[in-house]
């Protein structure tokens, strides 16, 4: 198949993707590794290392670099400012070490996910590992947005869909809030429900993330249908409410912003003083691209 095919494969909508039994066993020495039938974490390890073969690197970045994606070599390299702990030495090799550094550092599960969901976009269509295109996936903090086509806002529209099924699948995610509140699953008025049943959003939100080990964006998502993106606003939103769930890249983005105005690293507090404008809320500027 010519490369330009197999871009256009990796565009196509996710609305025909196969249920989750379709995707067949993930690796008979971890059952169920999705998480789909228990109320436990999505193991974005296994699925990136053993599902999708693709090899994990935390390495020193600028500021407003949070990492390289390589589709077809299937290496990730991430910004090692991201881990709460990095393996070293002879813990580089040892399974359990990396998976407990994904599961304890919110912002490279999140982003390993994404990674996971490309693969996962490209499966859905018929791509083989070996056959992606050669383009990378950059994670980073950037002044202007590269590319704004139709495709790319369909490409973004795919992996989030796809990503927020990997991390929040909506059985999942239904019977764990079934647990909370009497509300019968699949209602679309579910924050009205809540407040009838005298339950709190923010705590209800908090429950979710603690049980998924995802950000709330994610869980909020499932719970309102998954709907695509449509336009690049719709993208933006998202990033901007995943930056407000992951406070380490929110730092990631304000050390970025000091960076280009040549100001030091943060310590305690921001630079600017009262009534200064905030540098943050330049929405052409601090963007999370992915």
């Amino acid at each position: 198949m010519p490369t330009h095919q197999l871009k256009h494969a990796l565009y196509q909508s996710v609305s025909s993707r196969p249920i989750a039994e379709q995707w067949g066993n993930l690796g008979s020495d971890e059952p169920d590794p999705t998480g789909a039938a228990a109320d436990r974490p999505t193991n974005i390890y296994f699925l990136l290392h053993y599902r999708y073969q693709v090899s994990l690197s935390a390495v020193p970045m600028a500021d407003h670099e949070l990492g390289l994606l390589l589709p077809r070599s299937g290496h990730v390299w991430l910004n090692a400012r991201l881990f709460s702990d990095v393996p070293r030495g002879r813990e580089l090799a040892t399974r359990d070490v990396w998976w407990r550094a994904i599961d304890i550092s919110p912002a490279v599960r999140f982003l390993l996910g994404w990674c996971v969901s490309l693969y996962r976009t490209a499966h859905l269509q018929g791509v083989a590992h070996e056959r992606l295109p050669g383009w990378s996936r950059r994670f980073y903090f950037s002044p202007q947005m590269q590319d704004t086509s139709k495709e790319r806002v369909q490409l973004w529209s795919d992996i989030v869909c796809n990503l927020t099924e990997l991390f929040a699948p909506e059985s999942r995610i239904w019977r764990q809030l079934q647990a909370i509140a009497p509300i019968r699953a699949g209602d679309r008025h579910w924050r009205l429900q809540l407040a009838r049943a005298h339950q709190n959003l923010e705590d209800m939100l908090r429950i979710l993330e603690s049980q998924n080990n995802c950000p709330a964006t994610l869980i909020q998502r499932t719970l309102d249908g998954n709907q695509p993106i449509t336009s690049l606003d719709d993208y933006v939103d998202f990033t901007e409410s995943i930056l407000h769930d992951i406070p380490l890249l929110q730092m990631q983005r304000l050390m970025a912003i000091r960076a280009v105005a040549g100001q030091p690293r943060p310590q305690a507090s921001p630079a600017w003083g009262a009534g200064m404008p905030d540098p943050r809320r330049r929405a052409a500027f601090w963007q999370l691209h992915l």
